[in-house]
């Protein structure tokens, strides 16, 4: 027979009792082999005898005695007792071994000497380093969490233990993971850095140290980092922690940059970071002007660490103050002492007073050209700034609009210009009408004119307007009169006509639809004149974009290509009956259903899906109590109109 080993194969006789004959191929190194071809070697022999020629070489006798034959140990094995056996004391790497055959593996023992024999579990096989591997590798093994070690121990599933006291769960890198001694616990929270230096005491907290717990393949350790200078430990400045963001964990950190200046916490004088990263405790104070204006830190938005004394008023956050002679703008934090007219704009306050001034700063109020109504006159826009007096309307009152570009102008007037309203082919003026009026660009109405399509509507604005309407599309049917229902149809209307040329409803020349027929409407609204039914030739369909359908006693009848029902409908299979279409509930056509509209019977329940028919416990009734079905008892008359809820436990 041929035996494998890694890649080489020996011959070897099984019955002739030499052990396993494959090793890995780094199990040792092979022994010189003893030349046994010569006569005396070759002698006869006790048949099925076997023995040790040296510690890698051993002999079979044939089953006929016709003389010994070689059998050849391989590295990591030795001969005992004319058997191959793996070698305890062979040198090995510890993890590494090979396959002997599908079931069965070598692995070398952990400490480096030797290999052992492993067998492998049911539903798996050797594969790799002597490996054993189903669902998963025999020997595997992961942190699910730092207290929760998984290992796969019959190679089809993972079971799962909780680490002993003192011990957490640590990754050991060679696809292994293992229970170790934990010197430290890593936060829940996922706040890895702590002040301190912890690989000197647990209880240290020394500023000039973060620390860690960090895991390796012995368990987690400590670990400290120095804080360099001028920094030192914040324990909350190291920004959110990883599982939850609303904690803050440590980080070397200054209080400030050296050099760096802030405002006290009543702004009255500023503070200086020192050498070491720190605020000063020093506050150098905000000294009053030789006037006696009190004077305020005030932080330089444009550069950060950079802040100043200077006026309250600009302070408070205003670009300057509004004086008499101009706009006076805040420089350096003080109040220029000269003022100058803004160009453009004009020069507006913001609400702030302090210290004799009033806060403001230069606003651009409108652009070249703007107007706008004041009263009963109106203001023109002159360097950006509303003229300070308006201009009287002599007649008829301020009318404010925007031109063709958008710009806000002014009329005076009655109306505003391009607006519309409607009147009554006599000029009086109203919500409706079948004329209507154009406010010219004078502000007044122009003469009145009949729509061209419609009528005139009123709608209000601002400023109020009107437009033309049209009732419905010129020379097209309409549906007119009272809502009326055909036979198994969708609402529809009594009476059908067509809109007139100028699109409005007619009022005469209408046709009654008579019997059953009613006026319908297709999803998009277009009208059918009278109809049984909305058959398949009208454009759009029904009111769901469909043909209609409904139920006869024979099965289910479809609208022909004339819009009538047909004398008799399609008839449903066995066991099936005719389900409406219900639009309201989202079912817009009629078919053929094995769901049961009235009493079920027994075959009826099976063609739903339920083997055990009317007994099977897995039917979902409504909660009413349970009757018979068709004829067979323990049906549930309930289940077969609604079976949509719970098996009431009278039913199951």
């Amino acid at each position: 027979m041929k035996v494998r080993f890694l890649g080489l194969a020996i011959l070897a006789v099984a019955a002739f009792g030499c052990g396993n004959t494959s090793s890995p191929t780094d199990m040792g190194h092979p022994q010189p082999t003893p030349d046994l071809s010569t006569p005396d070697a070759r002698q006869s022999c006790t048949p099925n005898a076997k023995e040790c020629v040296s510690d890698a070489l051993a002999r079979v006798c044939p089953a006929d005695g016709s003389g010994w034959l070689p059998v050849q140990c391989q590295p990591g094995y030795k001969c005992t007792a004319g058997d191959c056996q793996p070698d305890p004391n062979a040198a090995c790497q510890p993890g590494s071994g090979a396959c002997v055959d599908a079931t069965h593996g070598l692995v070398c023992n952990d400490n480096g000497m030797g290999y052992k024999m492993v067998t492998c579990p049911a539903k798996t096989a050797c594969a790799g380093a002597g490996q054993c591997e189903g669902s998963c590798v025999v020997g595997s093994s992961f942190c699910i969490n730092p207290q929760t070690l998984s290992t796969c121990g019959d190679g089809n599933s993972y079971t799962s233990k909780a680490c002993e006291a003192g011990t957490l769960c640590v990754d050991h890198g060679d696809g292994t993971s293992g229970c170790a001694p934990a010197g430290c616990t890593p936060d829940p929270n996922g706040c890895a850095q702590v002040c301190g230096n912890k690989t000197v005491a647990a209880s240290n907290t020394d500023p000039g140290y973060i620390s860690f717990c960090n895991a390796t393949p012995n368990g987690y350790k400590w670990v400290a980092v120095q804080c360099p200078s001028p920094t030192s430990c914040n324990p909350t400045a190291g920004g959110a922690c990883s599982v939850n963001a609303n904690l803050s964990q440590a980080t070397c950190a200054s209080e400030c940059t050296p050099g760096q200046m802030r405002c006290s916490s009543n702004f009255l004088g500023t503070q200086t970071c020192g050498s070491d990263g720190k605020w000063s405790t020093t506050t150098t104070s905000c000294n009053p002007t030789p006037t006696g204006n009190e004077q305020d830190c005030i932080q330089d938005p444009t550069m950060p660490g950079s802040v100043t004394c200077g006026d309250v008023i600009c302070a408070l956050g205003s670009a300057g103050a509004c004086e008499a002679d101009g706009f006076h703008p805040c420089v350096n934090g003080k109040v220029a002492a000269t003022g100058a007219a803004c160009n453009p704009g004009a020069c507006i306050l913001d609400g702030n007073s302090y210290g004799g001034y009033s806060g403001g700063s230069c606003v651009t109020q409108c652009q070249p050209g703007d107007q706008k109504c004041a009263g009963s006159g109106y203001q023109t826009c002159v360097n950006g700034a509303w003229s300070t007096t308006a201009t009287a309307c002599t007649a008829d009152t301020c009318q404010q609009y925007a031109d063709g570009a958008g710009n806000p102008r002014t009329v005076c007037g009655v109306c505003v210009p391009g607006t519309h309203q409607c009147t009554d082919g006599s000029g009086n003026a109203g919500r409706a009408g079948p004329d209507i009026q154009t406010c010219d660009a004078t502000g007044h109405w122009g003469t009145e004119a009949a729509c061209t399509l419609g009528s005139c509507s009123g709608f209000s604005g601002p400023p109020p307007d009107a437009t033309c309407v049209a009732e419905c599309i010129p020379n097209s049917t309409v549906c007119l009169g009272a809502s009326k229902t055909g036979v198994g149809t969708n609402p529809g209307t009594d009476t059908t006509g067509t809109c007139t040329a100028g699109g409005l409803l007619p009022t005469s020349g209408t046709t009654l639809c008579g019997g059953t027929k009613t006026c319908r409407k297709s999803q998009s609204g277009v009208a059918t004149g009278c109809v049984d039914c909305v058959g398949p030739t009208i454009a759009g369909g029904n009111e769901q974009g469909l043909v209609d359908t409904r139920c006869d006693p024979s099965g289910v009848e479809t609208c022909q290509n004339d819009n009538t029902w047909p004398a008799a409908g399609t008839a449903c299979g066995t066991m099936m009956s005719c389900a409406p279409g219900d639009p309201g509930n989202g079912i817009l056509v009629t078919t053929c259903s094995t769901q049961c509209n009235g009493p079920c019977t027994d075959a009826h329940i099976k063609m739903l899906g339920y083997p055990g028919g009317c007994l099977d416990p897995n039917i979902p009734i409504d909660a009413g109590p349970p009757v018979q079905c068709g004829n067979t008892a323990g049906c549930c008359q309930s289940f077969c109109e609604q079976p949509v809820l719970p098996t009431p436990a009278s039913c199951q």
